[in-house]
């Protein structure tokens, strides 16, 4: 399957005559289907990114909002309820909303879901809404309630058999941002805005992304302690920064590994003056010119290469400025047998920068 096609559940979900809508925890609109479009008026391109109040809703009371967002926010649980609305045209709509939350395996609400089955008679209105609510008195909404839903009574897709509905899920929400042209960027951007809006949101954005710069790290740096540590430092700098960041055309991740490189660039130039300290000891090289030219992030990956003593020491000499004695009384050693350890380590390092 290319980028520009659809896969079939989301052609499906466009014929059908039921709804399905889904935001993200700020209520920014990710998806809709078509029959979302023709209900309320408003096109793909209009919908995508706005929160619903900002369409067709918000005239409902200020306590049928809060009762909303206590159920499938603070209870995480779903909730039904009569709704007044307006289309694109100023008329009215008089319908009946079914909203749940999605949880991420943190048990962390991922987004809402809006269904509404579209169907005509009152009992099949009844079966839903009491199948809607069970929801809530087993564990929240999870991929497999939703796939049921979807293909029961939005696509009156009868389940005859065990289908791997979590498959078809995480399939179903790979290819939806691809399809819809909401990919991350624009996700980011929803995240972002939220974020600048309540500071509360900023959660999202580090829960995203926190894997993959602690991954940038721990690549790079000697120990695990130090790339967490450096994890921590780039989000609560660009926490710290968060209502001056100007969103361009690019992910966050982007913008956060740029945090993260400067971060590292001084973490590495911690340790190169004291490197230098002993550069006459790196065999017959002149030291001075391999390290002025030659990338540190390179230099200390090199250490990692050494043995696990040697790398223990240097650390210890260099990064954490302690003495011989010190040092030798930590790994129950002579002084004059670190000596020959930090020797050793240095010239390796002399030898593999000369090459």
């Amino acid at each position: 399957m290319n980028r520009d096609e659809k896969p079939q559940l989301l052609q499906d979900l466009n014929q059908s005559t039921g709804v399905l809508l889904i935001t993200d925890t700020n209520g920014h609109i990710l998806y809709v289907n078509r029959q979302v479009e023709e209900t309320k008026g408003f096109s793909e391109q209009e919908i995508l990114g706005k929160r619903p109040g900002e369409l067709w809703g918000g005239h409902m009371d200020e306590s049928f909002y809060e009762k909303m967002w206590n159920y499938i926010y603070v209870q995480n649980r779903p909730f039904v309820s009569e709704v007044q609305n307006l289309n694109k045209q100023g008329d009215v709509l008089h319908e009946e909303v079914h909203i749940a939350p999605l949880l991420n395996p943190e048990g962390e609400v991922e987004y809402f879901i809006e269904i509404d089955p579209k169907v005509h008679t009152k009992s099949e209105l009844s079966s839903f809404d009491q199948e809607f609510l069970s929801l809530g008195k087993a564990p929240p909404l999870t991929p497999d309630d939703l796939m049921h839903m979807l293909k029961r009574w939005i696509l009156k897709e009868p389940l005859n058999r065990q289908p791997d509905l979590k498959e078809d899920f995480a399939h179903f929400m790979h290819r939806l941002f691809l399809s819809q042209n909401t990919n991350s960027k624009i996700e980011d951007k929803f995240l972002v805005e939220s974020a600048q809006e309540n500071i509360i949101a900023f959660k999202k954005l580090y829960s995203k992304y926190y894997k993959k710069i602690f991954a940038y790290f721990v690549h790079r740096v000697n120990f695990r302690g130090e790339a967490e540590e450096l994890s921590q430092e780039t989000f609560l700098r660009a926490f710290k920064s968060l209502n001056y960041f100007s969103y361009q055309d690019c992910t966050y991740l982007s913008y956060l590994l740029m945090i993260a490189h400067n971060l590292l660039v001084n973490h590495y130039r911690k340790y190169r003056p004291v490197l230098k300290d002993d550069l006459s000891l790196l065999a017959t090289t002149d030291a001075s010119e391999i390290y002025k030219d030659i990338e540190l992030e390179l230099l200390w990956k090199a250490v990692h290469e050494l043995s696990k003593i040697e790398e223990q020491v240097l650390k210890m000499k260099y990064q954490e400025d302690r003495s011989v004695r010190e040092i030798a009384y930590t790994f129950d050693k002579s002084e004059n047998a670190i000596k020959l350890i930090l020797s050793r380590a240095r010239k390796k390092l002399g030898k593999q920068f000369a090459e």
